[in-house]
Protein backbone atom coordinates (compact mmCIF):
# COMPACT_ATOMS: atom_id res chain seq x y z
CA UNK A 1 0.00 0.00 0.00
CA UNK A 2 1.24 3.53 -0.89
CA UNK A 3 -0.65 6.92 1.06
CA UNK A 4 -0.98 8.56 -2.20
CA UNK A 5 -3.21 11.59 -0.22
CA UNK A 6 -4.22 11.84 3.59
CA UNK A 7 -7.71 10.36 2.04
CA UNK A 8 -6.37 7.79 -0.37
CA UNK A 9 -3.88 5.03 -0.55
CA UNK A 10 -3.88 2.54 -3.32
CA UNK A 11 -1.49 -0.67 -4.41
CA UNK A 12 1.88 0.06 -6.01
CA UNK A 13 3.03 -2.63 -7.99
CA UNK A 14 6.23 -3.21 -10.39
CA UNK A 15 7.30 -6.81 -12.67
CA UNK A 16 8.66 -7.10 -15.49
CA UNK A 17 8.99 -10.45 -17.87
CA UNK A 18 11.05 -10.77 -21.21
CA UNK A 19 10.59 -12.85 -23.87
CA UNK A 20 12.61 -14.00 -27.08
CA UNK A 21 10.93 -12.67 -30.71
CA UNK A 22 10.87 -14.29 -33.82
CA UNK A 23 13.37 -12.66 -34.86
CA UNK A 24 15.90 -14.11 -32.02
CA UNK A 25 16.04 -11.01 -30.46
CA UNK A 26 15.22 -11.19 -26.28
CA UNK A 27 13.08 -8.76 -25.37
CA UNK A 28 12.64 -7.37 -21.57
CA UNK A 29 9.84 -5.16 -20.38
CA UNK A 30 9.96 -3.65 -16.84
CA UNK A 31 7.11 -2.01 -15.22
CA UNK A 32 5.04 0.10 -12.46
CA UNK A 33 1.83 0.48 -11.70
CA UNK A 34 0.65 3.22 -9.30
CA UNK A 35 -1.17 6.59 -8.97
CA UNK A 36 -0.07 7.32 -12.31
CA UNK A 37 -1.14 4.40 -14.20
CA UNK A 38 0.62 1.92 -16.16
CA UNK A 39 4.29 2.68 -17.07
CA UNK A 40 6.00 0.11 -19.46
CA UNK A 41 10.02 0.38 -20.05
CA UNK A 42 12.09 -1.65 -22.46
CA UNK A 43 14.48 -0.70 -25.29
CA UNK A 44 12.20 -2.14 -28.09
CA UNK A 45 9.27 0.50 -27.39
CA UNK A 46 9.18 3.66 -29.39
CA UNK A 47 10.74 7.26 -27.89
CA UNK A 48 9.15 10.64 -28.84
CA UNK A 49 10.98 12.78 -30.89
CA UNK A 50 12.46 15.69 -28.82
CA UNK A 51 10.17 18.92 -28.42
CA UNK A 52 11.05 21.27 -31.30
CA UNK A 53 12.34 24.47 -29.93
CA UNK A 54 10.00 26.72 -31.10
CA UNK A 55 7.56 24.96 -28.88
CA UNK A 56 9.52 24.49 -25.66
CA UNK A 57 9.77 28.83 -26.18
CA UNK A 58 6.31 28.88 -26.85
CA UNK A 59 5.06 26.87 -23.43
CA UNK A 60 7.90 28.93 -21.46
CA UNK A 61 6.23 32.02 -22.63
CA UNK A 62 2.72 31.26 -21.95
CA UNK A 63 3.90 30.11 -18.14
CA UNK A 64 5.54 33.28 -17.98
CA UNK A 65 2.05 34.42 -18.06
CA UNK A 66 0.43 32.76 -16.40
CA UNK A 67 -1.62 30.63 -18.82
CA UNK A 68 -0.59 27.25 -17.97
Amino acid sequence: MKQITPEDAGITARGSYSYTAPDGTVIKMDWVADENGFQPTGAHLPVAPPTPDHVVKLLDDLRALGAL
